[in-house]
Parts: C-alpha cells; sequence; structure tokens
C-alpha cells in the first residue's frame, strides 16, 4: 500500500515538473526583435479591424525588396510601395528613429523629415517570426499588420536626422 502511494506521489510530481519548461518564460521583445526582418504579408485593415486587403511577397516586388533593420531600441526602414501599373517606387517610404515601449504602449519615434510617432501592437513574435499591429498615423489612418521572417540577427542602424 506505502509503495502504491509512493509511486502515484512520483507520478503526480513528474507531471509538475514536465509542464514547467523554459518556454513559459515572458518574451522580451528587446532581445528577439534585434536583426534584419524580411515583410512577406501586410494586411491593410478597415476601421472595423477587419482585413481589406491583403498583399504577399510573391505578389509584389515592393515587399520582397523592403527590410526592417531594428537594435535594441533604433529602426530602419525600407517599406516600398507598388505602381499603380506596376515596379516599385523605391523612394517611397525610408524611415528611420527609436522604437521602444512608453507607458505599457510600444511606439516607433520616427526622425528625419517627419518627425512623428506610431503606436504598434506585438501579435506574435519568436526567433524568426514577428507580426506588427501598426495602428495608423495622422498619414496613414488605418491599420495594417505586417508579417516578417528575420534575415539575419545583427543588425546596424543609422538614425537620419
Amino acid at each position: 500500500m506505502k509503495a502504491s502511494h509512493l509511486l502515484i506521489f512520483a507520478v503526480v510530481f513528474s507531471f509538475f515538473f514536465i509542464s514547467c519548461s523554459a518556454d513559459d518564460e515572458p518574451i522580451n521583445p528587446q532581445q528577439l526583435i534585434p536583426g534584419t526582418w524580411k515583410p512577406v504579408e501586410k494586411q491593410y485593415l478597415d476601421s472595423t479591424g477587419k482585413i481589406k486587403r491583403t498583399i504577399v511577397d510573391d505578389e509584389s516586388e515592393c515587399l520582397r525588396e523592403s527590410t526592417w533593420t531594428f537594435t535594441e531600441n533604433l529602426f530602419n526602414l525600407q517599406d516600398f510601395t507598388d505602381f499603380k501599373g506596376g515596379g516599385c517606387d523605391y523612394n517611397s517610404h525610408k524611415q528611420s528613429g527609436s522604437w521602444g515601449k512608453t507607458e505599457g504602449t510600444y511606439y516607433f519615434f520616427y526622425s528625419g523629415g517627419f518627425m512623428f510617432s506610431e503606436a504598434f501592437e506585438i501579435l506574435h513574435l519568436s526567433r524568426n517570426k514577428m507580426s506588427l499591429k501598426l495602428m495608423g498615423t495622422s498619414i496613414n489612418e488605418d491599420p495594417v499588420i505586417m508579417i516578417f521572417e528575420k534575415v539575419r540577427d545583427e543588425a546596424t542602424v543609422i538614425v537620419t536626422s
């Protein structure tokens, strides 16, 4: 009888150790985000949050050529726009600045010609994939979801003023 109680205790106790793994640790974006990311999908949302249009990288030369580079607190993005008749506008959206969390919300703080900030939400983050919901700014009012794959871990960002 004593042996059966000991066996039951050992089985229950082993489940406790198996269920408590290192995967339960919180993700620190400042450690996982730094690197160079390529957008693979861009989802334009309407004012109700429904997807109104999706662009994937194999449909868009511009999305394939775009890169977003991050360090622990700086960013540099080249997010190009498709011309309506085809081709890519390589001067359409080159921005740099800082990023971080303020009062519980993540922001991009853009520098250079346009001085503005944009709130974003991290929808998914792993070592090789990231999804961000860009909340919109006075320039672009509707939210956009950007889905990325990491192409390099190391990053160098030069912020333009």
